[in-house]
């Protein structure tokens, strides 16, 4: 069955009521990017309860086959018109676009310990959300008891995700949604186009980030927890400083924190090589390094091809060689990893 993300546009943030959900954050509607965190997070469906007068704005908004939309019941309770039963329930406001999946891979964990029925995060001490319940706890609240968030007290779990709880205004949440989330392609063409980097470069970055974004997407559907939209802006934007030469990977996740695009920096420094992990996996560093391996100018090729060239200006025994070898290895490795979960061959070297 998986988890089924519930997203309420029928509740109010704890703000000074100028966030709206088709409000623009990192380049996105929110609702958008709050739909995206669930998604992002295991959630194989996700259900957006609204009222009926405003469904077909909100359903306007995402384009994406695995989310619906549904009005309250005929009697008017806040309840989920028996939408299913699901192994587990997210239930996350519209209002909350920057939650990591990180934190929800904790609750998950916890969830399957047995501990509690209902978890969610804390902040410095605050409840927050989402919330995700299992049991008898998510069957009450598919019902239509929200009652039981509280009559069966959650758990709550410490983290260090401001996302997981409202902002006071919009201000805020832009700044800290800024630093944590990914951003739309037309920001890091606008970014691109400020840095004066040649048109050849652009169009291998914006190839790298549909590859990378598409893999990402690939793998949540298989129930990985990635963030989605970090994965493609990042592709899209790692090369932003390649003009500055062979640490251009470290120079641009630079320039991007001291514009404020933490996360996004973050993935941009490490995407020359797999020399920042011991233990590379299907992460959203990993994924655009294999994605910029698996794009050559902004055509898809197979690991072999992107290195054939590089392969053969250093000697094998070379300190240069040898990191080539190894950097090509793991890129395969990952490559056969994402394949034998997805069967998604995606530069058809297997075909």
């Amino acid at each position: 069955m998986g988890i089924l993300g519930i997203v309420s546009c029928l509740c109010e943030p704890d703000s000074t009521g100028e966030l709206r959900p088709d409000m623009e954050i990192n380049g996105f509607p929110m609702m958008r990017m709050t739909v995206q965190s669930l998604l992002d997070n295991g959630a194989c469906a996700v259900r957006v309860l609204c009222p009926a007068e405003g469904m077909a704005g909100l359903s306007g908004l995402i384009e994406d086959d695995r989310v619906s939309f549904t009005a309250p019941c005929a009697d008017g309770k806040d309840s989920f018109c028996a939408v299913g039963p699901a192994d587990g329930v997210m239930y996350l406001p519209w209002f909350l676009p920057a939650v990591l999946p990180t934190t929800v891979e904790t609750l998950v964990s916890k969830a399957g310990s047995g501990e509690r029925e209902v978890l969610r995060p804390a902040y410095f001490g605050r409840e927050g959300y989402p919330v995700f319940m299992t049991g008898s706890a998510a069957e009450r609240f598919l019902g239509g008891d929200k009652s039981c968030i509280d009559a069966l007290g959650a758990h709550t779990i410490e983290t260090d995700d401001a996302g997981t709880r409202s902002c006071t205004d919009a201000a805020e949440l832009r700044a800290l949604a800024k630093r944590r989330r990914g951003i739309s392609v037309d920001i890091c063409r606008k970014l691109m186009e400020d840095a004066k980097l040649p048109v050849h470069i652009q169009k291998h970055c914006l190839a790298t980030g549909v590859m990378a974004g598409h893999m990402a997407e690939t793998l949540t559907r298989c129930g990985l927890r990635l963030d989605v939209e970090l994965c493609r802006s990042a592709g899209s934007i790692h090369d932003i400083c390649k003009l500055s030469g062979i640490r251009h990977a470290h120079v641009g996740g630079a320039y991007l924190k001291e514009l404020g695009y933490d996360a996004v920096a973050d993935v941009v420094y490490c995407h020359n090589d797999f020399e920042f992990t011991d233990a590379p996996d299907l992460d959203e560093k990993c994924l655009v390094c294999l994605a910029d391996k698996l794009t050559k100018e902004d055509q898809t090729v197979t690991v072999r091809e992107r290195y054939d060239r590089i392969r053969h200006i250093f000697p094998p025994d070379s300190d240069m060689g040898r990191r080539i070898i190894a950097d090509e290895t793991t890129c395969q490795m990952l490559y056969d990893r994402y394949v034998s979960i997805t069967g998604d061959d995606v530069s058809g070297q297997n075909s």
